[in-house]
């Protein structure tokens, strides 16, 4: 990726449920130049948040892993991680919206 703002949504995708209530989702999204990744599996919010703040205009290589109950966030090879609370360890959807948010 190649950010051109220090703040913005990268990708959300999440459901409702019928009271509108928001169920599981991911977020992945920059605020004040680092990268922040958000999951809540229906136990808890699980936050990934980067060490490193992000160049503007310049390429990154950007990945995201979630194995059993671990995030880990790799950032030009420069890797973060932090446990999902609770016992559940996959995302449920009933539907899903994507925003990518160019700035």
């Amino acid at each position: 990726m190649k950010p051109l703002s220090h703040d913005g949504i990268i990708l959300y995708s999440g459901s409702e449920n019928s009271e509108n209530e928001v169920n599981d989702y991911i977020c992945l999204l920059i605020n004040q130049g680092y990268m922040e990744f958000y999951t809540d599996l229906g136990n808890g919010v699980g936050v990934i948040k980067s060490d490193i703040k992000l160049g503007l205009d310049t390429w990154h290589r950007v990945s995201i892993t979630i194995s059993s109950r671990l995030i880990n966030l790799n950032i030009n090879g420069v890797s973060s991680s932090n446990h999902i609370p609770g016992a559940f360890n996959q995302v449920s959807f009933l539907k899903c919206q994507a925003l990518i948010e160019f700035s």
